[in-house]
């Protein structure tokens, strides 16, 4: 039996990669039994052949980070201890923990050293860039939680990071230990997705995918739109944000770009439909935010077959290099606006039904089939 636990996102964060994760562990495992929230149970949404296979156990999950952290890191704590004491019960062979809060990192450390015998993996995720030394105070608070956390040796914990390059990353840091990592593609819901509309606008729709902010550069789009102005206003050019916009953007809207206002949080529903109605997605992230965590944004462009315009960093460098001609990585902005004028001018039709065909051969590259096999290859053959 294995545990699969979602100690951190109440709603719909992460479901997709906590589909795909569930679907990695069921490859190997008969019963799984899966601790989250009733809203993110729903939002996974395993079809019915899962569910068969699949026992539900809700419990309480308290989303946000900072008006509530003290309640949280309480109630992820109490959360840990519980589902430990029933695993020890059950004689459970392992518990996968997807997410966990960054303050409650060593608390769970601590509590895992009253059970022993129980074998734990983690996924790492975003919090990950916290290790990086930055101006920001609350981002300095959370990574010392973090690093405190990976200082409290337990040899049956291992983390989980989403791309070989990220580990490779993370070599360069004292935290955490490079035996007690394990690397893999992002698993990710492809689905064939039905958006019931078609493609009506003649003019070239670009967009940035899921949320939009400073430490993701996303301020770039809207300098883009404005040089792109006539063409927007001309109804020749779009520009998107599709996602959740966050106030540190402020100065730097306009209205060059179709955004759905700040804090707005699109349903799943929506926010694929306006990734279909995409013709290239847009990614500005750098190494300075965006060297040590997956992105998820990436994998729905893959998903929807987007080809991508991007600022290169070594996230995408080493997908580029994996997948072939996926969209284009420029050194700059500046040679960005030059490919996007190139585009404009109709010349690129053939190149981009090659890119269309390599991202639907990425997604059988990066089938769950896939991933499983190398997961349990690393899982099996780790001190563990």
């Amino acid at each position: 039996m294995v545990y699969f636990v979602e100690l951190n996102k109440d709603n719909e964060a992460h479901s997709s990669l906590n589909y795909s994760m569930i679907k990695v562990l069921a490859l190997k495992y008969e019963d799984i039994t899966v601790f989250s929230s009733k809203r993110h149970f729903k939002a996974i949404g395993l079809d019915e052949h899962d569910l068969k296979r699949v026992l539900f156990k809700s419990i309480r999950v308290i989303d946000g980070n900072w008006t509530c952290w003290f309640t949280k890191v309480l109630r992820e704590s109490f959360n840990v201890y519980t589902i430990f004491r029933a695993a020890k019960r059950e004689s459970v062979q392992l518990i996968y923990i997807s997410s966990i809060f960054p303050i409650s990192h060593p608390f769970f450390k601590v509590i895992k050293k009253l059970f022993p015998g129980i074998r734990v993996i983690v996924g790492l995720h975003g919090e990950m860039e916290f290790l990086k030394d930055t101006k920001s105070r609350k981002l300095r608070f959370l990574g010392w939680f973090l690093k405190g956390g990976f200082k409290i040796v337990d040899q049956s914990v291992k983390y989980l990071v989403f791309g070989a390059i990220i580990k490779e990353n993370l070599s360069g840091y004292s935290v955490p230990s490079q035996s007690s990592l394990l690397s893999i593609d992002h698993p990710y819901d492809y689905r064939t997705v039905s958006i019931g509309t078609e493609k009506r606008s003649n003019n070239l729709q670009l967009g940035t995918i899921g949320i939009g902010s400073i430490n993701k550069r996303t301020q770039n789009l809207f300098l883009l739109a404005d040089y792109f102005k006539a063409e927007v206003l001309s109804n020749r050019l779009s520009f998107n944000l599709i996602g959740t916009m966050l106030p540190d953007l402020e100065k730097f809207v306009n209205s060059y770009v179709q955004t759905n206002g700040f804090n707005t949080i699109l349903s799943k529903k929506e926010f694929e439909r306006k990734i279909f109605d995409l013709h290239y997605s847009l990614f500005f992230y750098d190494n300075e935010f965006y060297s040590l965590c997956a992105s998820g944004a990436f994998f729905d462009a893959i998903k929807f077959e987007k080809p991508i315009l991007a600022l290169k960093n070594d996230y995408f460098t080493y997908y580029f290099n994996r997948l072939g001609n996926i969209g284009y990585l420029f050194d700059d902005l500046n040679a960005m606006k030059s490919k996007i004028n190139e585009i404009l001018l109709g010349n690129y039709q053939t190149e981009y039904q090659e890119q269309v065909e390599n991202l639907q051969r990425a997604k059988l590259q990066l089938s769950i089939e896939k991933i499983a096999d190398d997961f349990f290859s690393q899982f099996n053959g780790s001190k563990f």
